[in-house]
């Protein structure tokens, strides 16, 4: 789930590699995606594991607002989260003040995102 992604059918929603990447895995089993296995919080720390299948996790970001209301109106900030040891597989970082969901997202060193599930702060 990129930040500002568009939606919809031809370009503009067929164009992020990753999802071209995770057919051919189901498809053809193509050389697999990073996945999440864990996400955690404790207070304003959060924390995610991720096993990287195959692929170098060369940065990673924290997803957040801080709006509430309808999702399609709500305005989403990206700050930068450093990949603890790519091969462990963990990023963490603690939330902006006044967060209300927050996600990750990491990516390879192709460039394809990969997301955790949304998260509610509160």
């Amino acid at each position: 789930m990129r930040l500002r992604m568009p939606h919809g059918h031809g370009a503009a929603g067929e164009n992020p590699a990753e999802i071209l990447a995770f057919a051919e895995e189901m498809t053809r089993g193509e050389r697999r995606l990073p996945r999440f296995t864990e996400v955690k919080r404790e207070g304003l720390k959060v924390r995610a594991h991720f096993v990287s299948g195959g692929r170098l996790v060369v940065k990673a970001e924290l997803n957040h607002t801080a709006d509430r209301g309808k999702w399609q109106e709500r305005v989403w900030s990206a700050t930068p989260v450093p990949v603890d040891v790519p091969d462990k597989g963990m990023v963490e970082t603690e939330l902006p003040a006044g967060a209300t969901v927050y996600y990750f997202n990491i990516y390879t060193e192709d460039g394809l995102a990969v997301s955790t599930e949304h998260a509610e702060a509160e």
